[in-house]
């Protein structure tokens, strides 16, 4: 925000995602709101978008998702939006505000990524932050508790135009409370500043730590995953615990790791140890050893079959 810019209008954006599975964030909803500087409401919208994978559990078993998983699946990809959402960010006569805009950001930098589009670029004002400086606070401001600290109303938490509408609201309270506006709060703390191509700067050393990290947390997966949950299907028993042939981990590896990932949720443990497992998943050779430390059989099971069980019991 330059000294003697003139602000038409403020934007405050929101969005939400589906996963972020294999560190790629796939948005589900890109939602908005349009307001005078002096908080007057001109436009508020939600924009759905197939994210094109599925849900993480917790977001459908908390009910965190604002629509039912058909809409999702029914409506336009990113692809689609991709120009009324680049022209709705990259307008100039506007300040663009938010609440902790960098997850945002990487939503749509790893969209644009995804689909082979060129990356949109604007500046925004992370409110979140400018709020943590204001009180003086090194923990982490949620929107929620912020809400109810400046005794504003919520109205449905996690659908991105109410997200985003929140965020007007307590850009509305501040500025009232300090007899300030946005723009000279963004002058007095600058750091409370950004744009998208200093996030991207910082992205080959993230790319780099994660390579590193890569194979390595495969195995570890595997070798902690012991969450235990009721079992949704009939297809593998209960306590069911898998252990996946070495040659097949490194030939399918990001098959492997979805898959670990959704048993997380559905009874299934990992290990590495084949003497603790009663499932042995292999690609071409199964095992001869007959049964565990349990004295339970080991069962073989193939791994294009597995790949059948896990795509009749995903969510989306």
């Amino acid at each position: 925000m330059e000294r003697g810019e003139i602000t038409m209008h403020y934007l405050f954006f929101d969005i939400e995602g589906a996963n972020n599975y294999d560190f790629v964030a796939k948005m589900c909803t890109f939602g908005y709101v349009i307001s005078t500087s002096d908080y007057q409401l001109i436009h508020k919208s939600d924009i759905v978008i197939n994210p094109q994978s599925f849900f993480e559990h917790h977001l459908i078993k908390h009910k965190m998702a604002a629509y039912d998983l058909k809409t999702y699946k029914k409506a336009p990809t990113f692809r689609y939006y991709y120009p009324k959402i680049k022209d709705i960010l990259e307008n100039k006569n506007q300040l663009i505000i938010g609440w902790s805009v960098e997850n945002d950001v990487k939503y749509l930098y790893d969209a644009c990524k995804r689909y082979h589009l060129k990356q949109i670029k604007f500046k925004f004002l992370d409110l979140q932050k400018l709020i943590m400086l204001l009180d003086k606070q090194d923990n982490v401001a949620s929107l929620e508790n912020t809400c109810e600290k400046l005794s504003i109303n919520k109205v449905i938490l996690h659908k991105s135009d109410e997200d985003a509408y929140l965020t007007m609201k307590i850009a509305k309270v501040i500025t009232k409370k300090l007899n300030t506006s946005l723009e000279k709060l963004c002058l007095q703390y600058p750091n409370c500043l950004s744009n998208v191509d200093e996030y991207i700067k910082h992205l080959p050393t993230q790319m780099e730590i994660e390579n590193k990290i890569k194979k390595k947390k495969i195995y570890n997966i595997i070798k902690n995953n012991k969450i235990k949950i009721s079992m949704t299907n009939n297809y593998l028993p209960e306590n069911t615990i898998c252990c996946f042939d070495v040659d097949l981990i490194e030939k399918y590896f990001d098959e492997i790791k979805e898959i670990i990932f959704l048993f997380k949720h559905c009874g299934i443990s990992c290990t590495t140890n084949l003497k603790e497992a009663n499932y042995y998943v292999y690609l071409n050779n199964p095992t001869q050893l007959s049964t565990n430390n349990n004295n339970q059989l080991i069962c073989n099971l193939e791994f294009k079959k597995l790949l059948k069980i896990i795509e009749k019991n995903k969510v989306m």
